[in-house]
């Protein structure tokens, strides 16, 4: 929702209704007493609060990314093949020089 800035958009991305991303965003500030987002014509922004929260919910993702990539044997990097098609003049003296 922090990233989406809307319901709709929040509820496309997790698969889930608007109505039930409103109502976990509602029970999460009421059980912390604490507002984590300001709705405007625009659509919603985080408080300082909720910039706070998000701050630490980045980090705690990347950490389970980490270690589900762990579980995969390898890291969060890329590996395997790439090809790039490209016209001769390009490939000769442009991406071979930036190789």
């Amino acid at each position: 929702m922090a990233q989406a800035g809307s319901l709709t958009i929040a509820a496309q991305v997790l698969k889930i209704d608007p109505a039930t991303v409103s109502r976990r965003i509602f029970r999460l500030e009421t059980a912390h007493a604490t507002p984590l987002f300001l709705k405007s014509p625009k659509g919603y922004e985080l408080t300082e609060a909720g910039h706070g929260l998000v701050a630490h919910v980045d980090a705690a993702q990347l950490s389970l990314n980490a270690g589900l990539g762990t579980l995969r044997g390898g890291g969060e990097g890329l590996s395997g093949q790439i090809r790039i098609g490209a016209p001769d003049g390009c490939a000769n003296f442009l991406i071979a020089a930036g190789l």
